[in-house]
């Protein structure tokens, strides 16, 4: 038997600034980088582009 490993995130796309969770940042389908609870000014940033959930 193959171990695999696998990691599946959820998009949920925000519709307020939220300082209570990371944000995963995406290009197309791939993860570029994840962005643990930022604060409220840079939240609000995320919130603004599309590629941040």
């Amino acid at each position: 038997m193959t171990n695999q490993n696998f990691l599946v995130n959820f998009r949920i796309k925000l519709t307020k600034p939220e300082i209570k969770y990371g944000y995963i940042q995406f290009d197309n389908d791939s993860v570029i980088a994840f962005h643990e609870k930022p604060n409220f000014e840079t939240a609000t940033i995320y919130l603004e582009k599309d590629n941040y959930f």
